[in-house]
Order: C-alpha cells, then structure tokens, then sequence
C-alpha cells in the first residue's frame, strides 16, 4: 500500500510542528524518518496513525482518503519506543492481544500467534512472562504483535532506542529481513543517522517540521540538498570560500580557500559571492610531508584510533579544524598530537553551497583543477 501526503501541516499551540509535508511512499518501501529531536518526525508518524489530526492537508493509504479516520479502523500495526508490553500476559497472551480484540475465533489465533512467534525467532518460549526476558526479546514481542494482525501498514517509533549498541545492529538487521519477507510498507522513526542509512529504502531528512530531502541512504549521504543535511548525517567539514569569475558560456568560476588556496571548477549554476565548501573526513587525505602543491599544512590536535581507522582532528590555521578518517589496510603510525601534517582534499567528492547552505552550487560529480595564486 502506498501512502500519499498532500501539503499537511500540524499545530500545536499555533507553531506548526508540520510544515507542507508533501511526498509519496511506495508500495512495500521501507521509508524511514530521521531528524533530531523536535524535528516533527514522531508528530508525522502519530499523524499518519490517526492519534493526530493534522490541521491542513490530506493524507491517502492507497486510494483512500484518511482524515478523520480513527486510528483503529486504519489497519497499522505500530511498535512503540517503550514496546507497550503486557506485564501480567504472557508472550504468546500478547501477541494474540490483537486478535481477540477483531474477535479471530481460537484456532485461527494460535495459527496465526505461533506463525509471528516463528517470524521473530519465540516460539519456544510462548508461555514465558515478559518480565523475565531481556529487552531484545520484548522488542520482538511487540513486533510480533504488531504484524499477527496482517495490517498493511507498520509503524515503527525509534524502536532500538532502548538497547544497547551490539543488540541494536543485530535487531536492525532482523527487523529489515523481516520487512523484506512480509512486504510491509513500513514508516520507521529514528534520530540514529546509522541506523537510517542500514535498514531504509528511501530517507527522508527532517528539521523544524519540514521535509529537507528524500532519497536513498546513499544519495542522501553523498549528495546533501543543503547544510542541514550535510551537518546531520555523517560528519561534514565547512569551509568558507569565495566564489568569482563566473563564466555564463562554461559554467567555469575561481573557487577560492583562505588563505591562499585557489581552483578552476565547474558550477551547476550561475554564481558568485560567499560559498561553503563541504568535504566529508573521509575524503581528506593526511601525510607527514608534502607531496604535491596546494596542500593544505596544518596540525594534529587529536587522533583516535577506532580499529579499523584512525580519527584526527586537525588545525590549518585561523581557528579551522578539520575532520579526517584514515582507514587503515596496513600497519599505520599515528600522528601525534602537535605534529605537522598535510592535508589533500579529494574536491571531486566535495560539495558546494551557496552562502546559506541552501543551494547546491556543485558537487561530486564537479571536477575542480589546482591553480597557484
């Protein structure tokens, strides 16, 4: 089932928390919301569940207009942050609680309850009390009682938050394969930028209640619509740069880096003035000495090393730190702090906005050449 959203906004005491949200799910996607805290995803979510009502707007499940459709005649099934388990039931108790209530007679219940107990690996202990089995195991419980109703449309409200770190990875991994094998469209909130880019189809980026970019994991990660994207998932360098010489017939401008840095590069429109220039860590080469013109000197603040990679900190001057990742596939001598370094940046894989960070002035696929001023 696809879900369409058509200019919704939500109000909460006069501010909108939603603003002009407008796009379309697809059939059996596994779209996922992400953002900060406050951004409006949660608000989206509980919107589309029918426990809001936006105040402008319209929201489809396929054809079907759904304002002021309560949330019980919407057929989702939703996974809470807390699980919302039964206490006093037991797991095979609350994973039927679901049934009952649509009045599916006995042995179509336990049927269907052992069938998602099965999915979700808990068969075996169908008798136990939640109380007595770790959070792991009560998240599969909730999401076994979230999909035993065969609704078709699943919900899931940052779902891992609860978890520790190794349970979450291999519960986002259990979660995406069982999204797979049932072909639920499913709507899964999480401010875990990690986590998004693991388990989704398609991304869509939120901040002060509106949608800043939907793409793929790997569209949004590599080409940001604008800084606010760039800044929220993964880590971003920002440089101020000066954009001159713009050529209307090429596309070409000057791309200039203080102090003395200066390119050739290919613009995706006209432009000159202020400009920022994004450049993940990870596309920042480091040497202990200098090996080509127009590298950048700096100084090593701090390394970490994270196993299978090094993460420095580093000052080029004029109170500018700039990230690197040096991913290691052989024996590596960390920098030590304050020693001198040098720094390359890998400009094909950079991006480059306007003076707001609000246009995409060009980006990976821009070729920029070196030239000495």
């Amino acid at each position: 089932m696809n879900i369409t959203f058509e200019r919704v906004s939500k109000y909460f005491d006069r501010a909108k928390t939603l603003q002009d949200v407008d796009f379309q799910i697809e059939d059996g996607e596994f779209f996922t919301l992400l953002g900060p805290s406050g951004c409006g995803k949660t608000t989206l979510l509980r919107t589309i569940a029918g426990f809001y009502k936006q105040e402008e707007g319209n929201i489809y499940f396929g054809d079907r207009l759904m304002n002021g459709v309560p949330a019980h005649r919407r057929n989702i099934g939703m996974v809470f942050q807390n699980y919302a388990i039964f206490p006093h039931m037991s797991v095979f108790d609350n994973v039927a609680y679901g049934l009952k209530a649509r009045r599916v007679n006995k042995a179509e219940t336990e049927r269907r309850v052992m069938e998602a107990l099965e999915l979700v690996e808990l068969a075996h202990l169908r008798g136990r009390s939640p109380s007595e089995m770790s959070g792991g195991q009560q998240q599969r419980i909730a999401l076994a009682r979230a999909v035993v109703i065969r609704p078709a449309l699943l919900l899931m409200d940052e779902p891992l938050s609860n978890l520790d770190a190794k349970l979450r990875i291999k519960m986002r991994s259990d979660i995406r394969a069982l999204q797979q094998e049932l072909g639920i469209t499913t709507i899964y909130v999480t401010h875990d930028q990690e986590e998004a880019l693991a388990v989704s189809d398609r991304i869509a980026v939120m901040h002060g209640g509106v949608v800043q970019q939907i793409g793929s994991p790997q569209d949004i990660y590599m080409y940001p619509e604008n800084r606010i994207v760039a800044n929220f998932i993964g880590t971003s360098n920002f440089l101020e740069a000066e954009v001159s010489g713009y050529d209307a017939a090429t596309g070409g401008a000057l791309l200039r880096l203080p102090p003395d840095q200066a390119f050739r590069l290919t613009l995706a429109k006209a432009y000159e003035g202020k400009a920022l220039l994004s450049i993940r860590p990870e596309n920042v080469n480091i040497s202990g000495e200098l090996t080509r013109d127009g590298q950048f000197r700096g100084q090593v603040q701090q390394g970490s090393f994270l196993g299978g990679k090094v993460h420095y900190t580093v000052h080029i001057g004029n109170g500018r730190m700039i990230e690197v990742e040096r991913h290691l596939t052989e024996r590596h001598e960390l920098f030590k702090a304050h020693q001198g370094v040098y720094l390359d940046f890998q400009l094909e894989r950079a991006i480059l906005y306007d003076a707001k960070g609000e246009e995409v002035l060009g980006h990976g696929s821009t070729r920029a050449t070196r030239i000495v001023v």
